[in-house]
């Protein structure tokens, strides 16, 4: 590793604040604060690294790629189907111990578990990941 290696890897580690613990506010409009938004976003980096970049000729930090619209709307969905399938258990236990519930009504939540489960593995596989 060369001198000019190391120091790179010096100064990407740690906390952003301490990397760059200086803060410049700056007055925009909100049209400048939109179109800052939208040319950071259509370059994948934060507003404050775009800038960055801009204004002192730097390279642009590694980006993350950022999910699809689509993913994140399949996560909150998974996420809406757990707590539905937390809901239908907490309902299972209570009937399982009261026994207020017939047979008929035990399958019933049953198949809907059953249903909550494969549908939230379909979404899992939509979102092109293992479940």
């Amino acid at each position: 590793m060369t001198d000019s290696d190391s120091n790179s890897a010096r100064h990407r580690s740690g906390s952003e604040t301490r990397r760059r613990p200086h803060l410049i506010p700056i007055r925009v409009s909100e049209g400048e604060r939109a179109e800052l938004a939208r040319r950071a976003d259509a370059t994948g980096i934060s507003i404050a690294a775009f800038i960055r970049e801009r204004a002192l000729d730097t390279p642009p930090p590694r980006m993350r790629p950022r999910p699809k619209v689509e993913i994140m709307y399949l996560a909150r969905l998974l996420g809406q189907i757990g707590k539905m399938g937390s809901n239908l258990n907490q309902v299972a236990k209570w009937a399982n111990a009261d026994r207020k519930f017939s047979e008929a009504d035990l399958r019933v939540i049953t198949r809907l578990d059953e249903e909550l489960r494969d549908l939230r593995g379909e979404i899992i596989k939509a979102m092109g990941r293992e479940g």
